[in-house]
């Protein structure tokens, strides 16, 4: 079989998918063009009804020259498949649980494993990823898993559209005056993402037992305008159900009013039980073009005449007088919920669109991109805090630079729900992959390098390009995997330099906080030496998250250079504010000037609140007056539109103060089921949003928290943090600060008093000592209350973290504390650390004052006097001389506890008296050494020879060849100690 029969096959088999079954026969014998055809589809579409599995059928669908895979969707252990749900022209949908959260979602993975079906699939998911509304289905998880793809969503149960208003045979009228509303409300959501659905039908509309409409199945949206202008055509030419399309798309074209089409179409068959058009694909195209449908009152006399007339008129041809949005929903008598703000207002005044408050990024921009015909790549960073307009500001600048034709723009986006390698440059390659096919990339082959096919094992969508589907692939594949990733790296490098050569190019990736591992790497391969095309390379991230993320910081310090630029989004400044509440709600306040001053005031110079508060103002009571313009009255009448669990999770997350996990989140606020549509939701409302750290939830902004919380009673307050405690242990989640603040608020401190230490001690092992510092008091200041814990060993562990930190003279007033608690023997050490480190750190007259304490303790004295002083030394310099650095070797546990206690006096001393008395230091370094050769024990042996490394080393000159040979026994020495102690933790 042919390349191009093989797709004959699959674009009959996909539309005879979404016919009835009787119907099936007809369509095969009117479109396909002979009878082996017709057979080979008919074969396809029994074996699918007959065993139900997509496996078997794609194996047969596969391309005879192998560009396409036909193998089987495998998936990883962490999903179980319940049952099939469905199918359509593109993939498969199935009931699976998710076992790392212990819930059930639906699955979609595809039928065909060719390069545009997958680009279909990441389409389909990328298209409303980000969209959220009690109408449409929320998508979950993109996921690439060895070599299959597929994504997770809400799992809905409930009947068709059909089905629902239908169910009995005849229009249930006050259903359908239920449902219909609902499906207008999800097409203007789909809508105002800038998006189109263009496949609506009933089988792609549920309908839960409680009444919840739910539009599904976006495989073949499309955008409305974006700045990447002609990289977002239709492709695939006339796309949609035959029955359900608008005359427009018969044509090749689709618009927002076409989806309005496919809901008239959709009402005339609840109201009638049959379509407006009838007869073959081709004669209902045709008719379409030509002709009105009979009236719904022609077919089904004494319908109600308000749904008879609105059924009209959303199926008028002339898509410019065709019904749509807020008047189906008026003839209804419904209305909506307003929509959800944009996070960045973007207005537009007479001439050129002004982004307000930006002007000077936007310059900076612009500079760089001149800048970048210089020869050599620009890169600029955009960040800023969640909501500040980072992505608005780029969308901008490239709008700007599409409207003039000025470069081709490949955008892509990072998605936190995304498992795909490369998932930074992942969304680029997609729309190279349409730059590729598009005219304004004519002969696309001299662009594509020999490595190309490299390129396309890292990203299989490149096979829809004609030019690399049609290279000649080796037969077997003797490359490392090594050396394969290199040349796909420079492949795409390649492609980018030859675009360069023809036109200017920009890159973006928004969101580049989410990116992992390999796509860093892949952008500093093509930003990094050597021939690096010459375009401009943009990416915005959050600001608070680049400390968090180690790969965004090293990636930004290695980038650093003159070809790099940083721009920092910060609030709007009062003048900035003041102008976009006036542009945002009109005049209609300026005579109100309180008003809108209590807006700047309020929203402190995020663009996001100075939207919500000016949307607030132009639709609150005129009562309320200046008092009333406030962000806690504008949450209120906010989360008054959204489920009642709304306020309860937002809340919740108020308390809580920090990211949440967010399955934590949903058993602290008692939220039943998933909680994911509900999130979904609230983050589209820009109410919350995920943290790249541990993907938490948290609140968009702080000002939203500090507004919830001062609202929450003190008795809530406490209950909710018990919640959040016991969610988080109940799910295993390891978070021992977290638990210390839930406890200690929830008043239950001998429960904080334990997290907090647990936390302390991991902290320190982490070598995060001032971490461990402050949860060790929080532990001492709750202990009381908790018997099994010890305050002396919390005590010891504060002055080990105040040690480690460098701030010795509290470590030594905590030595001092546990010292007195202590029995002699352990005090006695305690006030020994506490001395070295009050001189180590400057406070020598108090060091010395406990050191003498403790050397008296143990038979030792510090010399009256500096001459005194001198002739120990010599005395013990001359012992040392006769006796050598011999020793015999001896565990620690061989020694006398007051031998080892005497050597580490003396060391102490040496070390705090080093850097101000060196005589004294000198003396005691002596002492030091001579005891720890005649104790033998390895550890205090090489930490005296170190020392007396230094002291010989001192006078410089010959010493040094002596000093030299003393370092190579202390390294020795130093390697066997290390080595003895490993193998005791591994034994």
């Amino acid at each position: 079989m042919t390349v191009d029969r093989w797709k004959r096959v699959q674009t009959l088999f996909a539309a005879a998918l979404d016919l009835p079954a009787e119907a099936r026969s007809a369509y095969l014998r009117d479109n396909a063009e002979d009878a082996g055809l017709r057979a080979e589809v008919a074969s396809l579409l029994e074996a699918h009804a007959t065993r139900g599995r997509l496996d078997r059928v794609a194996d047969r669908l596969a391309a005879p020259n192998g560009t396409v895979s036909g193998h089987p969707t495998v998936l990883p252990e962490r999903f179980r498949i319940v049952r099939r749900l469905g199918s359509g022209g593109m993939g498969v949908v199935y009931e699976a649980v998710d076992r790392n959260r212990d819930e059930t979602v639906a699955l979609k993975t595809l039928r065909s494993w060719d390069p545009a079906g997958i680009y279909r699939l990441k389409k389909e998911f990328r298209s409303l990823a980000e969209v959220a509304h009690r109408n449409l289905v929320t998508l979950y998880e993109l996921i690439a898993h060895e070599h299959s793809w597929f994504y997770t969503m809400e799992l809905i149960e409930g009947v068709t559209f059909l089905d629902y208003t239908r169910g009995g045979g005849a229009s249930d009228l006050a259903l359908l005056r239920a449902a219909f509303p609902q499906i207008v409300e999800g097409v203007m959501a789909i809508h105002e993402a800038g998006k189109l659905h263009r496949d609506l039908k009933p089988s792609n509309v549920l309908v839960t037992p409680a009444g919840r409409v739910v539009i599904l199945d976006f495989g073949i949206a499309a955008e409305l305008a974006t700045s990447t202008g002609a990289l977002q055509s239709v492709e695939e030419g006339v796309v949609g159900t035959v029955a359900y399309m608008a005359p427009e798309q018969v044509r090749g074209s689709a618009l927002p009013a076409s989806d309005w089409y496919a809901l008239g179409v959709m009402l005339y068959e609840a109201l009638t039980g049959r379509l407006p058009y009838t007869g073959t694909a081709w004669a209902i195209m045709v008719d379409k073009v030509a002709r009105d449908p009979p009236s719904p009152n022609d077919v089904m006399p004494g319908l109600p005449s308000d749904l008879v007339s609105l059924c009209v008129d959303l199926l008028v041809r002339d898509p410019e007088r065709r019904a749509g949005a807020e008047d189906v929903l008026g003839r209804l008598g419904a209305s909506r919920s307003p929509p959800p703000p944009r996070s960045t207002p973007r207005l537009t005044r007479v001439g050129a669109p002004v982004f307000l408050g930006r002007e000077a990024p936007l310059a900076e921009l612009e500079n760089a991109f001149l800048a970048s015909r210089d020869g050599a790549p620009v890169s600029v960073y955009v960040h800023g805090t969640s909501g500040i307009g980072k992505s608005t500001l780029v969308q901008t600048f490239l709008d700007g630079l599409n409207r003039g034709a000025r470069a081709v723009v490949l955008a892509g986006r990072c998605y936190a729900r995304e498992s795909v390698p490369y998932k930074a440059v992942d969304g680029i390659v997609d729309r190279l992959s349409q730059y590729l096919r598009s005219p304004g990339a004519a002969d696309a082959g001299r662009l594509l390098p020999p490595d190309t096919l490299a390129l396309e094992r890292l990203f299989p969508v490149l096979g829809r390009v004609d030019a690399i589907a049609q290279m000649v692939r080796p037969d077997h594949d003797i490359t490392s995997p090594l050396e394969l990733r290199r040349c796909a790296f420079e492949a795409l490098r390649d492609i980018l330099r030859r675009i360069c050569a023809r036109q200017p190019l920009v890159v973006w990736v928004d969101d580049l906080q989410w990116a992992d591992p390999d796509s860093v790497l892949l952008l500093e391969t093509l930003l990094g030496p050597p021939g690096p095309p010459p375009m401009l390379f943009v990416a915005t991230l959050r600001t608070e998250e680049i400390e968090a993320q180690p790969l965004l910081r090293s990636m930004l310090q290695r980038a650093r250079s003159s070809r790099t630029r940083e721009i920092q989004l910060g609030p709007l400044s009062p003048d900035q504010a003041r102008q976009i509440v006036l542009e945002q709600v009109g005049q209609a306040l300026s005579a109100a000037q309180g008003t809108v001053e209590a807006i700047v005031r309020e929203a402190g110079g995020s663009p996001l609140l100075v939207e919500q508060l000016a949307r607030y103002a132009a639709t609150a009571p005129a009562q309320e007056g200046v008092a009333g313009v406030t962000l806690a009255r504008a949450l209120s009448a906010r989360m008054a539109r959204l489920p009642p669990e709304a306020r309860v999770l937002l809340e919740t997350l108020a308390v809580a103060g920090q990211p949440v996990n967010p399955v934590v989140a949903r058993d602290a606020a008692g939220i039943a089921g998933d909680e994911r549509p509900l999130l979904a939701l609230l983050a589209a409302e820009r109410l919350v949003r995920t943290t790249t750290t541990m993907d938490r939830l948290d609140l968009y902004h702080d000002r939203i928290r500090e507004t919830l919380a001062a609202a929450i009673p003190p008795g809530q307050v406490a209950e909710t943090h018990l919640r959040l405690a016991r969610a988080t242990e109940r799910h295993g989640i390891d978070d021992p600060e977290a638990l210390l603040e839930h406890y200690r608020a929830a008043g239950h401190p001998e429960r904080a008093a334990t997290h907090a230490a647990r936390g302390a001690e991991r902290a320190a092992r982490a070598l995060a000592f001032e971490q461990a510092a402050r949860l060790y008091r929080a532990a001492l200041e709750l202990c009381d209350t908790t018997p099994d814990l010890d305050p002396v060993r919390l005590r010891i562990g504060l002055a080990d973290a105040l040690a480690n930190s460098g701030r010795g003279a509290e470590a030594a007033d905590a030595y001092l504390q546990a010292a007195e608690r202590s029995a002699p023997g352990v005090g006695l050490d305690l006030r020994r650390q506490a001395a070295e480190q009050l001189m180590r750190c400057g406070h020598i007259d108090r060091g010395l004052a406990v050191m003498r304490e403790v050397l008296s303790a143990v038979g030792l004295k510090l010399a009256r006097s500096p001459k005194h002083a001198l002739l120990r030394l010599v005395w013990r310099r001359a012992r040392l001389r006769l006796r050598g650095l011999r020793f015999s070797e001896r565990e620690e546990s061989r020694v006398a506890a007051d031998v080892l206690r005497r050597i580490d006096m003396c060391w102490a001393v040496a070390i705090g008296l080093a850097r101000v008395d060196f005589i004294r230091a000198a003396d005691f370094q002596s002492l030091n050494l001579l005891l720890s050769l005649r104790a033998g024990e390895p550890y205090r042996v090489a930490r005296a020879l170190a020392m007396e490394a230094a002291l010989v080393a001192l006078p410089g000159g010959s010493a040094l060849q002596r000093a030299a040979g003393l370092v190579a026994t202390t390294r020795a020495l130093a390697s066997a100690c290390d080595a003895r102690m490993r193998w005791r933790s591994d034994g």
